[in-house]
């Protein structure tokens, strides 16, 4: 019902989000969050979200709006509230079970099975992470990140599997 809706597109289903407050706000008498299925059916309620990613499988939703991160299941019911040290730039799912966020120049994950968040990692000369992207093997996680000072961006590469970095990064 508004002109500033986000979309997050899946493959077998469309996650709607509406915010009535911060910098995506818009007119509308109340926030939403909906999951609208291939076969029409709808699960909606009033919850605040700026940004949404569903993890691979569907099972999850996680959403937040610059604050605290929330997961909800497929019902949108509250699976969990992450509690985070700053304001929450980005949002992706790693795998089925693991989200990962970003605060700052800080890349956090968050286990759905073990209720338990961590730093994954910290972006050098505190560079603020401004997207998160998995690779399709999931071998990779690609940061891009922004330094105030020189205004300059850069893409980051983090290995998951153990990748040793080539002898030829040393030498330059």
């Amino acid at each position: 019902s508004s002109g500033r809706p986000i979309l997050t597109a899946e493959s077998d289903h469309v996650i709607v989000a509406d915010t009535k407050y911060g910098g995506k706000g818009s007119d509308i008498p109340k926030s939403l969050l909906a999951i609208v299925s291939l076969s029409g059916k709808k699960v909606r309620k009033s919850i605040e979200a700026e940004q949404v990613a569903a993890s691979p499988d569907g099972h999850y939703v996680a959403s937040f709006n610059q604050s605290n991160p929330t997961i909800y299941d497929a019902s949108l019911h509250k699976v969990a509230n992450i509690t985070t040290s700053g304001a929450v730039g980005n949002i992706t799912w790693l795998n089925n079970t693991t989200l990962l966020y970003s605060v700052n120049d800080q890349l956090w994950s968050y286990s759905v099975v073990l209720q338990k968040a961590q730093l994954f990692a910290n972006m050098p000369f505190s560079n603020a992470i401004s997207g998160i992207y998995v690779d399709s093997s999931r071998s990779y996680i690609y940061v891009t990140t922004f330094d105030s000072f020189s205004s300059t961006s850069a893409i980051r590469r983090i290995g998951l599997k153990g990748q040793n970095v080539p002898d030829y990064l040393f030498k330059l």
